[in-house]
């Protein structure tokens, strides 16, 4: 392979790394860790998920509301792929399901695109369906 091609390889491969790390981090920072503050700094202004623009604000709301329906969320993620400014990844929400008071998940996937460090859009599917823990047999 040219130079020229090793390098921009090289660049490409660390732009989708540090693509990666936000992506963790953002799912780690606001919904492990209810940090919204970050959520400005990592969102653009451009910012659209699922097609619809999307506020900092709105989005610092919606994790909110998640959070109030859910206290006990913590997100798990499961696979994560990251090729130039796209990332790719499929999660795992673990929660109590308030109204049956069971222990569950809801998972879903993402395809999150970043300029200059800043998810762009984000596009995802799923998230919808409970589905409760198996019950252990019992003995």
């Amino acid at each position: 392979m040219p130079n020229k091609q090793k390098e921009q390889s090289k660049f490409m491969s660390q732009v989708s790394d540090s693509n990666k790390s936000l992506t963790v981090k953002l799912f780690e920072q606001v919904f492990n860790q209810q940090n919204y503050d970050i959520v400005p700094s990592m969102l653009s202004s451009d910012y659209k998920y699922n097609g619809s623009s999307t506020s900092a604000a709105e989005t610092v709301a919606w994790a909110q509301g998640l959070h109030q329906k859910y206290p006990d969320l913590h997100f798990i993620i499961e696979a994560i792929l990251g090729e130039d400014e796209k990332v790719a990844l499929r999660w795992r929400m673990t929660v109590t399901d308030p109204a049956l008071k069971t222990k569950g998940y809801m998972s879903g996937t993402n395809i999150i695109v970043f300029v200059d460090g800043k998810a762009l859009t984000n596009d995802q599917g799923g998230g919808e369906q409970f589905i409760p823990n198996p019950t252990p047999p019992a003995s």
